[in-house]
């Protein structure tokens, strides 16, 4: 669901929500395309992974997360930005999306190749059901990526995407609307957070078989955490920083130490299935990513993943935010964000029911769920409105994923707390 997590899974998280913002004029794209031609001029080696690691600092086994501003055809957007390393995927699926699951790389093995990854979260595209994006390496020669004379990133390019599978691939050049537009961004200096770092370690150990010793048993644990760095987000209140970081980075103030924080987890978890005594393969995952950011508030994905033999592992996604301005967490209870009385709650529910009774949800429910008699716990923060979740199983049999309805801010308008942290969201 997270606006990377999920465009990953379909060869990158995004399930946002609404509306479509309209093409430039052949002006305004001509004169992107003319600023795209002098920045090349001016470093044409900005389209290479080595160079973009020195220029941006990004350590193997880090990624980043930057806050854009632009244009995408001429036309005023914001963006989402994610540099990552470009690791294979172990292969995990299910019926209706991959699970990436990050591969164990030594500590002597060459930097991956990075791949980027932009989400522009105004723009909601019906037929992708997702917001637009690009999903690109470096290396394909395709973009181009600088500092400006302030020091803030700038990416140009065309809008491409290379999703790694010929349907992927296919399946988004028929959708996407903005394809082979120009684009130009910049990185948004103006907000308290700008910029987000996150860390992946993962430790792959193994047990003896008490019943075939020839096959050892293979624990995998792996983490990928967000940390804030002080240097690169000067605006943010430095005690709200703290806080953040506290809360998930534990307490970690660089990479270098939450990797060495996440990799004292990675024991723990192995201590924990050695005193267990499973005789399964068995792997962990526990992953963040950007959901929505403004000058308020942060909101974040946290996706975990657990195998432990069987036909398939199990999956669930939750939301954490946070306030941008004390570092406090903010409350992920349905019934703090939303009034529901009785007549409240049995408008949402028919609300959610005739977003459901669609035939692209309908197929995949178990029969005898709608009506709905009962609010999903879960739901996430976006830029166009709320996503309710529904976890494995809860209306749907595994193959069907977590299901996912987005109501806009207009329509939950009048059910909404005005004390909630998220009312301003609303207009309230």
């Amino acid at each position: 669901m997270s606006l990377f997590l999920t465009i990953r899974n379909i060869g990158l998280g995004i399930c946002l929500g609404l509306a479509f913002v309209a093409c430039g004029d052949s002006k305004d794209s001509e004169s992107t395309a003319i600023e795209i031609e002098k920045l090349e001029k001016q470093a044409p080696q900005a389209r290479d992974s080595h160079y973009v690691r020195e220029l941006l600092g990004i350590e193997k086994e880090t990624s980043i997360f930057y806050l854009l501003k632009g244009k995408v055809g001429g036309k005023e957007q914001i963006g989402y930005l994610l540099i990552e390393e470009h690791k294979p995927i172990a292969g995990i699926e299910s019926d209706t999306e991959e699970i990436v699951i990050d591969s164990d790389d030594g500590e002597d093995s060459q930097p991956l190749p990075l791949y980027v990854y932009i989400v522009l979260p105004n723009v909601w595209n019906e037929e992708l059901d997702h917001y637009e994006f690009l999903s690109i390496p470096i290396d394909s020669q395709k973009l181009f990526i600088t500092k400006d004379e302030k020091g803030r990133l700038k990416i140009s390019g065309e809008w491409k995407s290379e999703l790694g599978s010929e349907f992927n691939n296919k399946d988004w050049e028929q959708k996407s609307r903005m394809k082979g537009k120009t684009f130009i961004f910049t990185q948004d200096d103006t907000m308290p957070l700008r910029e987000v770092s996150f860390v992946n370690v993962k430790k792959t150990q193994s047990l003896e078989n008490p019943t075939q010793e020839d096959l050892p048993i293979s624990f995998n644990s792996s983490y990928t955490r967000p940390v804030i760095l002080a240097s690169k987000n000067p605006m943010l209140d430095s005690k709200a920083l703290e806080k953040l970081n506290e809360q998930f980075a534990e307490g970690a103030k660089d990479t270098s130490e939450l990797a060495n924080k996440l990799a004292l987890l990675t024991q723990k978890d192995f201590k924990k299935f050695q005193a267990e005594k499973y005789i399964v393969d068995t792997e962990y995952v526990n992953s963040y990513g950007v959901e929505f950011v403004d000058s308020r508030i942060l909101s974040l994905q946290v996706f975990n993943y657990i195998y432990g033999g069987g036909a398939h592992g199990v999956y669930s996604t939750r939301m954490e935010s946070y306030s941008l301005e004390t570092g406090e967490r903010l409350s992920n209870d349905i019934g703090d964000l939303l009034r529901l009385d009785g007549t409240n709650k049995d408008a949402l529910l028919q609300i959610l029911t005739q977003k459901l009774e669609t035939p692209f949800y309908k197929e995949l429910l178990f029969d005898e769920v709608l009506p709905l008699k009962a609010l999903p716990h879960n739901f996430f923060i976006t830029s166009q409105g709320i996503h309710f979740l529904w976890r494995l199983y809860e209306i749907a049999p595994y193959a069907a994923g977590e299901i996912d309805v987005m109501v806009g801010f207009e329509e939950l308008k009048p059910f909404v707390n005005p004390n909630s942290p998220y009312a301003y969201l609303f207009g309230l």
